[in-house]
């Protein structure tokens, strides 16, 4: 039977017999920088509340699981072969950090387009599929996930949690945030040309009335 993934408020919801073959899925964002030996290093997860306000705490994640089968998936589809192996997986503060190898080109086409798509720059999202294993709702709305296993972990598109950067990574951190500025930026002077230009509509209107 397929595994089944969830929210974590889906999962909150169902009874224990209905939990059964389901998974829970939380992303994060990362610089990912991968290498020329095909490998990536990056964090899977942090003890960041996501846009969720959920909050998987690190120190409460079993790998135990997950070190007798390490496959990377693309987006947890278990339906395709795997794009890569972890061969690194260990705690680091308030998160985990894995290092993976990408399949060849030869063995899985796939895995070379994501590995291209990742060194790229244009992939740049890590997700955890993990059983809860005991679960409060917390103050932010959210839930907090105090104890739970690692069932595995993805690449994919789009991510949900904002924190997991690459070690060693500072300046595609400095990168991320000067680009962040500039949208803010730009942002600002669109919406102060967006005024001007409502008042010059304005001032002619009313020049307009008077002759």
């Amino acid at each position: 039977m397929a595994i089944k993934t969830l929210t974590i408020k889906e999962y909150a919801n169902l009874s224990k017999d209905q939990r059964q073959d389901t998974i829970v899925v939380k992303d994060v964002m990362s610089s990912i920088t991968a290498n020329d030996d095909r490998t990536a290093t990056f964090i899977i997860t942090t003890g960041t509340a996501d846009r969720d306000q959920d909050i998987v705490v690190p120190q409460g994640l079993s790998i135990a699981h997950y070190q007798n089968n390490r496959v990377v998936l693309w987006g947890h589809d278990q339906s395709i072969l795997p794009i890569a192996k972890c061969i690194g997986i260990q705690p680091i503060d308030n998160g985990w950090q894995a290092t993976v190898e990408f399949a060849t080109a030869e063995a899985n086409p796939m895995a070379e387009q994501v590995y291209q798509l990742v060194k790229g720059g244009f992939l740049s999202a890590v997700s955890i599929g993990f059983i809860p294993l005991d679960l409060e709702v917390n103050d932010l709305g959210g839930y907090t996930i105090t104890k739970s296993e690692l069932f595995e972990f993805s690449i994919v598109n789009v991510p949900a949690n904002p924190e997991a950067l690459v070690v060693d990574d500072e300046d595609a951190l400095i990168m991320d945030e000067q680009i962040i500025a500039q949208d803010i930026l730009s942002n600002i002077n669109k919406t102060a040309e967006r005024k001007k230009l409502k008042m010059r509509l304005e001032l002619h209107k009313l020049s307009g009335s008077r002759n």
